[in-house]
């Protein structure tokens, strides 16, 4: 017990000495996802990716493709343990995106890496913009079935 502590002190005083929130080691970042089904998931097809590649998408691209070239670059550096540069990609995503709504996944990968930077105000902001993406993805989604389902009455009515 005494050795955890210490190590939290050694990692407390990096935080405080640090203008930057920092992430923790790589083995707790390692663990915490690892924790996280939808984790994996997402990091499968990322492992398949080439680093080289997807850093050159990401420069030559533009806009809304621009965003999600950066993500996936992000998701390539989560899948290589290589998370300061991973929350640097998320970052970049999301000031891609300005002119666009940030992706979802984005939003919420973004938010997760500022959590564990102790950015607990940025983390707040960014799961409350997720939170409102979702609630519009959802509302969008509702209309198009509702759409669809007017289409199909009145097809089957004849109307």
């Amino acid at each position: 017990m005494e050795a955890a502590l210490e190590r939290r002190k050694v990692f407390q005083a990096k935080l405080d000495a640090s203008p930057e929130p920092s992430l923790p080691t790589e083995h707790t970042v390692s663990m915490f996802l690892e924790s996280f089904s939808a984790v994996t998931a997402s990091l499968a097809d990322a492992k398949k990716g080439d680093l080289a590649q997807l850093e050159a998408a990401a420069a030559a691209a533009s806009g809304a493709d621009k965003a999600d070239a950066l993500h996936a670059l992000g998701l390539k550096q989560v899948s290589l343990k290589t998370f300061p540069a991973a929350l640097s990609s998320f970052l970049a995503a999301k000031a891609a995106s300005v002119a666009a709504p940030s992706s979802l996944d984005n939003l919420e990968w973004l938010g997760l890496f500022q959590h564990l930077s102790y950015d607990m105000q940025g983390a707040l902001k960014t799961y409350r913009e997720a939170l409102g993406a979702r609630e519009a993805t959802a509302a969008a989604e509702g209309s198009q079935r509702s759409a669809d389902l007017e289409v199909k009455i009145a097809a089957s009515t004849g109307c």
